[in-house]
């Protein structure tokens, strides 16, 4: 019957049954001392291999340490230089460790992705094993969430962190032939550099998918961060690494070390101050059924950006509704007198006049016969009344459309009506820089006075139509509003074909302001 394994007391790392030592931190599981021919002795300066100067120790667990070094035959390149012992260890589990180290070197060899370590070297000197990699500048995420307030990210990091992972994550699970479960994934092996980049680090204990398999060999990964099946239940699969970037993002969130959760490993407090959409992620991430997780790594970075895409264009809210004016209530009726009234001598004396007139101009026809044609020079030719241009204020915003960018400039022309109105037209200019083509009409567009009341595009000086403006070209168009006099302040809403408003603020001074 097989031993359970023996779990750290100082890092809740599972350990093979009857090891003296953890092989995470290096701590006693016996209450003995430290092992001996322990790793990260090296002296600055020192060189491995007639290549490699150490230059400082930064970091060391119970089974080797890392440096950081320079590569004096690479132009001193910074790499990082990692050290396992192979003394000291009882054999079973110095197999085990050289068989850890020697698998994250094969699989790092074998892997090309921006969040992942390359490596340059591997190599066994002095009784002791070395991997060098790339050296990665910046801090584990456990450091960054130790000094975070509450050790509490703000979301729109933690999204982004776990965009990344689920990224890289999603690359290995989708390696072809071999796919490959990283079964270790917590935020100390998580490395941050200071612009936020994100790399994976520490394949140890990563293995290949072998489809058809019960369960794995050994179990192994630290509690609370792994999922149920890497202790001896099942074989781990990608919904096992789906799990543990569920209980990594939990803790960004919650500042809950999931280690500590009670009264088992997999009892995770509910996540303060998220989306619904968020927290229903996480939690179906860190079901303890396998098959109610996400199918997919892609189907979480895909619910990720969703969620991250709603944080940054939130849906506008519509209008509020017009209220109906109600028509006037038509005047009461004159009451008409019976007999004849002062109206009917006036038209009465109308009539005479006209035909009277009209007789004598046929009479003085008759007696002085065709007058002669006046010599007159050429007739000018009749003037027409047109709208005269008063621009009141002209101005321009640039904005951000759908990675486009536009501007606005606007001119007021009277409408030479009684009931004191004017156009207010609108001219928008596209520069599109996108890869797609961009619809324009002037169902985007929303004016509304400071009384709340909306106008709409006026149909008969611009007829409505859709404007295609092509990826990479130009295009300037101009809506009209018929507008009051007495309104001085107008908000002016444009919402672009991908749902993101962008308001200006219009301020009409002068003639065509009389409020």
């Amino acid at each position: 019957m097989a031993l359970s394994p023996t779990v750290c007391s100082s890092c809740n790392t599972p350990n093979r049954a009857g090891s003296a030592f953890c092989n995470n931190c290096g701590s006693s599981l016996t209450g003995g001392g430290s092992p001996s021919g322990l790793t990260g002795r090296l002296a600055s300066g020192q060189v491995l291999k007639q290549r490699y100067r150490i230059i400082q120790i930064v970091g060391q667990g119970g089974m080797g340490a890392v440096y950081k070094a320079e590569d004096i035959q690479f132009g001193d390149r910074h790499v990082a230089v990692k050290e396992m012992r192979q003394t000291g260890l009882d054999p079973q589990l110095l197999k085990e460790a050289a068989d850890a180290f020697k698998q994250e070197a094969v699989l790092l060899a074998g892997l090309k992705h921006p969040s992942l370590p390359s490596i340059y070297d591997h190599f066994s000197e002095n009784g002791r094993w070395y991997l060098v990699m790339d050296f990665i500048e910046g801090e584990t995420l456990a450091e960054h969430l130790n000094r975070a307030k509450e050790k509490v990210l703000p979301v729109p990091e933690v999204l982004d962190i776990g965009i990344q992972l689920s990224k890289v994550l999603g690359y290995l699970h989708t390696l072809t032939p071999n796919p490959v479960i990283f079964r270790d994934l917590s935020p100390s092996n998580v490395m941050l550099t200071p612009d936020g980049h994100v790399y994976l680090i520490d394949f140890g204990i990563a293995r290949f998918f072998k489809p058809g398999q019960a369960k794995d060999t050994a179990a192994y990964g630290k509690a609370g961060y792994s999922s149920p099946e890497q202790y001896g239940k099942a074989q781990t699969t990608p919904q096992s690494d789906i799990f543990s970037l569920g209980a990594t993002l939990h803790e960004m969130l919650s500042g809950n070390d999931p280690s500590n959760n009670t009264p088992n490993p997999y009892t995770f407090p509910p996540l303060p101050k998220v989306s619904a959409e968020l927290e229903r992620l996480i939690e179906q991430m860190l079901q303890m059924n396998s098959t109610d997780r996400p199918t997919s790594m892609a189907a979480v970075k895909q619910e990720l950006e969703r969620i991250e895409d709603q944080r940054r264009h939130p849906p506008v809210p519509p209008p509020p509704p017009v209220p109906p004016t109600k028509p006037a209530p038509p005047p009461p009726p004159v009451p008409q007198k019976k007999g004849v009234t002062r109206r009917n001598v006036i038209i009465g004396l109308i009539v005479v006049l006209v035909i009277i007139s009209s007789v004598a101009i046929i009479v003085a026809k008759n007696n002085l016969g065709p007058a002669p044609e006046p010599n007159v020079g050429p007739t000018a030719p009749a003037q027409t009344t047109t709208p005269t241009s008063a621009p009141v204020q002209n101005a321009t915003w640039n904005v951000i459309l759908n990675n486009a960018t536009s501007s606005l400039t606007y001119n007021n022309y009277n409408v030479n009506d009684a009931a004191g109105h004017h156009f207010l037209v609108v001219t928008l200019s596209f520069d599109n820089n996108t890869s797609q083509t961009l619809p324009i009409n002037g169902t985007l567009l929303d004016l509304q006075d400071s009384t709340s009341n909306h106008y709409s595009e006026d149909q008969a000086s611009a007829p409505q139509q859709t404007l295609y403006v092509n990826a990479g070209q130009s295009l300037q168009a101009q809506f009209a509003f018929v507008v009051p006099d007495s309104q001085c302040q107008y908000t002016l809403v444009f919402t672009d074909p991908t749902g993101a408003p962008t308001s200006w603020t219009i301020t009409v001074t002068g003639a065509y302001c009389t409020g």
